[in-house]
């Protein structure tokens, strides 16, 4: 293994190496190349590297490489921006610009420089123009802002277009490796179980569209005809309210999302239909402003960034005492709740999940009406 990981790291130094004379030839085509295998290897490797972790695990891990970092004399502005996001997570919270500011690489070096770069690079004396810029999201620079709209305009007709060609044998058929079709889910439903979806590696946001889309129309549809049955009298059994969660909502409710699915108007008309949505997101103000008026509770943790506050506190009332709530709240511990599910706002202090919480739903017996049993170590089949 050792043998190994020397003979990657070598490979790598030698096709950079070899891509920096290449271009000092005047070789640009063969160039790129050497540079295209030299980041193909980098990305490989930290896919398989890749794991699901809490924000504490990744507080921690940011902390070791940090130390890393250091011991190479990389930079010490990196490290310090590092460990001000690292102590961020740990604190439950995201770090902001300020704390995290942008990076610049020398293109001809490697000289690294956190913030603005306003002077010629002090080993090779490259211009600060020709500095590499490494945006938030990396993938902000696989498309000029004209094609990235275009791209995000033509996703979700993609996703009616797989929707619409979708028969109802198809929706119902019963998956080979023992997974629900959509009847199988909706049925759950309506039987008062909990389903949870989960998307395990799938990233992609027409993944999330296409299975979201399926699920929630399907839904809206079967409990708007129990209801419309039951006004009518044709219909006598009596199905339980339906709360459908969001987590990371901002990838289904951003404006432009939002006006491609079925939540916008679960959230507006589904009530009356005993179907709730229940939004749970980091950042409220990436989420449509229309879905955020029809939330008619909402309960907050601390929050720093100014448009997320002011999406939190649209449509209440006396916006500064609620403010200056929001900003004295204590971070992991404290969150306020407003809204019509209460006469006043309040803040309340919450339970830590753990050890305490478990032993103390046992001691008080399970409720297998609200699905107590997944914190005392009961068993539930998910959806796949």
């Amino acid at each position: 293994m050792q043998s190994h990981t020397l003979e990657w790291a070598s490979t790598l130094i030698s096709l950079l190496a070899l891509a920096s004379r290449l271009e000092d030839e005047g070789h640009y085509n063969l160039a790129k190349l050497a540079r295209a295998a030299a980041d193909a290897m980098g990305r490989r490797a930290a896919y398989e590297a890749v794991r699901a972790a809490e924000w504490q695990d990744l507080a921690g891990e940011i902390e070791q490489v940090t130390e890393a970092v250091s011991r190479l004399g990389l930079s010490e502005e990196l490290t310090a921006a590092l460990r001000r996001g690292a102590n961020a997570l740990a604190g439950n919270r995201i770090p902001s610009i300020s704390e995290t500011p942008h990076p610049f690489v020398c293109r001809t070096c490697g000289h690294l420089v956190v913030g603005a770069v306003e002077e010629t690079c002090p080993t090779c004396g490259a211009w600060p123009d020709t500095f590499q810029w490494f945006a938030p999201n990396y993938w902000f620079e696989a498309l000029d802002p004209p094609a990235a709209l275009e791209t995000l305009r033509r996703t979700p007709p993609q996703v009616a277009a797989l929707l619409g060609g979708l028969s109802e044998e198809a929706m119902t058929r019963e998956l080979g490796d023992g997974g629900w079709a959509l009847r199988n889910v909706v049925q759950h439903l309506r039987d008062g179980r909990h389903v949870v979806v989960q998307f395990g590696g799938y990233d992609d946001l027409r993944d999330y569209m296409l299975v979201t889309n399926l699920l929630t129309r399907r839904i809206h549809a079967q409990y708007r005809d129990m209801a419309n049955e039951r006004r009518a009298g044709t219909r006598r059994d009596t199905s339980r309210s339906l709360v459908v969660v969001l987590e990371e909502a901002h990838k289904f409710l951003s404006p432009a999302a939002a006006r491609q699915s079925i939540f916008g108007t679960i959230a507006r008309e589904m009530r009356k239909f005993d179907v709730s949505l229940m939004v749970v997101d980091q950042r409220p103000s990436q989420i449509d402003s229309e879905v955020m008026s029809q939330l008619a509770t909402r309960i907050s943790g601390l929050l720093t960034d100014e448009h997320d506050i002011a999406a939190v506190l649209s449509g209440t009332g006396d916006r500064p005492s609620l403010r200056s709530m929001l900003a004295s709240l204590e971070p992991s511990r404290q969150c306020l709740v407003v809204g019509h599910a209460i006469p006043m706002p309040m803040v309340v202090r919450t339970r830590e999940y753990g050890r305490a919480l478990r032993d103390d739903v046992r001691r008080k017996g399970p409720d297998d009406s609200l699905g107590i049993g997944l914190l005392t170590g009961g068993r539930s089949r998910g959806a796949h």
